[in-house]
């Protein structure tokens, strides 16, 4: 008779064991959304002959996020367009 693993082997893989409230998928803090979805204009609006990209920084507790320009043609030449003022992070569900 061959050997089976056990049904609780193979679907504890398959479950998330950190729960609802432990979620990589939080939606960005509004002002990250709107400097996103400018980025994503301006790739779209240049047809991509621009890039825009919005970087994230973490400094002593504060994220600190930019628009910046990408130009692929010039070696991934970067600016950093619209510096955005720091907003307060909250790093874990309120509960």
């Amino acid at each position: 008779m061959p050997e089976t693993q056990p049904e609780i082997a193979t679907d504890l893989w398959a479950t998330d064991l950190w729960g609802p409230d432990f979620r990589d998928d939080r939606p960005d803090p509004i002002p990250v959304a709107l400097l996103k979805a400018q980025a994503e204009a301006l790739t779209r609006r240049t047809a991509g002959r621009l890039v825009g990209s919005v970087e994230e920084e973490l400094v002593d507790g504060t994220v600190w996020a930019s628009l910046s320009i990408e130009v692929p043609t010039r070696g991934d030449f970067r600016h950093k367009l619209l510096p955005l003022t720091p907003f307060p992070m909250t790093p874990f569900p309120k509960v």
